[in-house]
């Protein structure tokens, strides 16, 4: 297959093997997809399931075995909501809570006001779980447990 100059191109046979990325080598390893995501949280999912919708063969290394809960993360604001929703992620379905209030509190004294703007909560186990199938859904390659380790220069992927 001939490809872009500056593409990247590799292929992952051994599930348990790190593949070591340097520079010299990347050009040298067969790959059977266009793209390769690192990373199967919200931004590498919504950009796997983006450009497999375009016609990409495109392959999702994710390093966490499974989707799991994270304290950050859980406060959808409406433009995430919008996005969601654009990439086939119902979020009232998977138990998203609506928000509709902020609430701020310090010592005895607290503060409510009604947010402009819709918003809603959802656990980022429910999110990533759901991006993943979309992802699997609209034909990403997805290889979850992996890793990619830091180049050896040092700067690339950990």
């Amino acid at each position: 297959m001939l490809l872009p100059e500056g593409a990247v191109q590799f292929q992952i046979s051994d599930p348990n093997k790190e593949i070591p990325v340097t520079t010299s080598n990347l050009n040298q390893i067969p790959f059977e997809d266009e793209v390769l995501v690192l990373g199967g949280g919200a931004a590498g999912c919504a950009a796997a399931i983006a450009l497999a919708r375009k016609g990409r063969r495109v392959a999702l290394i994710e390093r966490e075995p499974t989707p799991r809960h994270k304290v950050c993360g859980e406060f959808l604001s409406g433009e995430a909501l919008e996005d969601l929703y654009l990439l086939g992620i119902d979020v009232t379905s998977l138990g998203a809570v609506p928000i509709d209030y902020v609430r701020l509190a310090a010592a005895r004294r607290a503060a409510q006001a009604p947010l402009p703007f819709s918003a809603a909560s959802l656990t980022r186990k429910a999110l990533d779980t759901a991006l993943i199938a979309q992802a699997i859904a609209v034909g990403v390659r997805v290889e979850r447990g992996r890793s990619v380790p830091r180049s050896a220069s040092g700067s690339g992927p950990s």
